[in-house]
């Protein structure tokens, strides 16, 4: 979905109240045009907070105001939804298996969701974020009302600025692991028992990468083998839980970001021989 509603697209326009996920819509729409089946979604690296109603728009649903309108389908237009009309959307979806690959473990509003979680990443100050979760709510509750099921708390929901929440209510989709996906794809838990020791990253080490995400996965499916990671980053203050032992980051110091581009490939090298140091020297 990031291709079509993520960071990458808006730069340094950042702003979750705007963005919408119309664009994931009309790809999902392309997809069943040519005669899909089957759809996979990557959820990650989004732009938006608006619950997938920009998505389902694109698919015939509508979403309107107590005066029968359509509210804009952004961030901004959640606490606008007064009811759904989801009688226009897609007769094809209902015979399509919709599988959304997604690694985090948010419910869609609240303190761990969309908006408090990752809407900050995505432009917004914390009174916008406060707006945006609120308009969550409403979405959750107006969407409980119309198709008789509340998914907000489902895992997940809460993925790509409510997007997972927008796909399982309106497409019918199923919320699946994408880190766990792709890893039994390649038979890593096999190829694990058999190392030495497993390395795997990430740009940006935080404590939301232990919860699910793909070098939290990698972790607790090597099994006894021990598990480090490099990263770009690092702003992990809590590791207990996790079968991560040891963060080794690869920046060195402030520096412009066209600089680190630049020794990025030295800075890795530099890591890797530390962890070769310590494994040698038995400190992992």
């Amino acid at each position: 979905m990031a291709a079509a509603s993520g960071l990458p697209m808006v730069g340094k326009r950042k702003n979750p109240m705007l963005t919408t996920t119309y664009g994931t819509g009309q790809l999902i729409k392309a997809a069943l045009d040519r005669g899909c089946k089957k759809i996979l979604i990557g959820l990650g690296g989004s732009a938006t907070n608006d619950g997938g109603i920009g998505c389902a728009a694109a698919l015939g649903a509508k979403f309107l105001d107590r005066n029968g309108k359509e509210v804009s389908l952004n961030g901004a237009g959640l606490s606008d939804i007064a009811s759904i009309d989801l009688g226009g959307i897609d007769k094809r979806l209902a015979q399509t298996d919709i599988e959304v690959l997604c690694d985090v473990v948010s419910p869609l509003f609240g303190k761990t969701g969309a908006a408090y979680v990752f809407a900050g990443q995505k432009g917004a100050d914390f009174e916008t974020v406060k707006l945006l979760d609120n308009g969550l709510r409403n979405l959750a509750e107006v969407t409980k009302d119309t198709i008789g099921k509340d998914n907000s708390s489902v895992e997940g929901a809460g993925a790509a600025g409510g997007l997972g929440f927008g796909l399982i209510s309106f497409l019918g989709a199923r919320l699946v692991k994408g880190a766990s996906a792709v890893l039994n794809a390649m038979k890593f838990e096999q190829a694990a028992k058999c190392a030495d020791l497993v390395i795997t990253g990430e740009g940006c080490m935080d404590n939301q990468s232990l919860l699910g995400k793909a070098p939290a996965e990698v972790a607790s499916l090597s099994g006894n083998t021990p598990v480090v990671a490099i990263v770009g980053m690092s702003k992990v203050t809590d590791m207990s839980g996790s079968n991560i032992r040891r963060i080794y980051v690869t920046d060195h110091g402030k520096r412009p970001f066209e600089q680190v581009l630049r020794e990025c490939r030295e800075d890795l090298a530099a890591a890797a021989h530390r962890v070769a140091v310590d494994f040698f020297n038995s400190a992992i």
